[in-house]
């Protein structure tokens, strides 16, 4: 599979991805420290992403309230 580091999704940066790619390369790897640095990249990812997608709705919905309060109809 090749990557195009393209993303639809505003949060998926460019980080998130090569913590992607890392993650693919040790998910095949069928050993005790394979397993421990998937989990932990696995864990890590799903923070990051969390977090991004968070920032970005919260930025969302401030914008939104903020057009509201500005929208007075007279």
């Amino acid at each position: 599979m090749i990557w195009l580091g393209k993303s639809t999704k505003p949060w998926i940066t460019q980080k998130v991805m090569d913590k992607m790619e890392e993650g693919r390369k040790w998910k095949n790897i069928h050993n005790e420290e394979g397993s421990k640095n998937y989990r932990r990249l696995r864990y890590e990812l799903k923070s990051a992403t969390d977090q991004a997608k968070n920032n970005i709705w919260t930025a969302y919905v401030t914008r939104y309230w903020n057009v509201e309060e500005n929208d007075v109809m007279i």
